[in-house]
């Protein structure tokens, strides 16, 4: 019986590893996934972010949506 092979959002090969990463829905080879800003890989991270079908690291997911001070606009993180 063969196995069908699910193919990687990031490059659309298909995946053959022994694990794959499942993230939003969509699966990625573990070089595939990286934050869509610093291209940090994000496989060995304890977690990413995902809005609009783009994955983040938490550092830039927090500079690009996270509130920000109205004098400053520098990010204010959570405490």
């Amino acid at each position: 019986m063969k196995k069908e092979l699910r193919s990687c959002t990031a490059c659309g090969e298909p995946i053959s590893d022994k694990f794959l990463l499942d993230v939003g829905g969509c699966s990625w080879h573990s070089a595939c996934l990286r934050c869509c800003i610093c291209h940090t890989p994000l496989d060995h991270q304890p977690s990413c972010f995902l809005r609009e079908r783009q994955i983040y690291c938490k550092t830039d997911y927090a500079k690009t949506f996270g509130t920000k001070c109205v004098r400053c606009s520098r990010t204010i993180s959570a405490t």
